[in-house]
């Protein structure tokens, strides 16, 4: 996983978060996950979700392998490799 840097922004800082409790690179979290934010009219703050994308129908990324021991589904073999590496070991 690549260093974490600095959050500017609450966006940033959720997103940092995200990363460091997947265990999982920037470049990966990018291709993978996109961050939605909803407008909460209850106090006025912004709500951020991590919304998973839908995988390519082609190429790098089109096939997906599951974890035996969690329910995280990487898109190569690599990903799950690491995820096992970071989470299981």
């Amino acid at each position: 996983m690549d260093p974490l840097r600095p959050a500017k922004n609450l966006e940033e800082n959720f997103f940092n978060d995200s990363r460091k409790s997947m265990s999982i690179c920037s470049e990966c979290f990018k291709k993978r996950f996109k961050i939605v934010t909803k407008k909460s009219s209850g106090y006025g703050g912004t709500i951020y979700e991590v919304e998973e994308r839908t995988a390519p129908r082609f190429g790098m990324g089109s096939q997906t392998f599951s974890c035996l021991k969690c329910n995280w589904i990487a898109w190569t073999e690599e990903g799950l490799i690491a995820h096992m590496k970071n989470k299981h070991s």
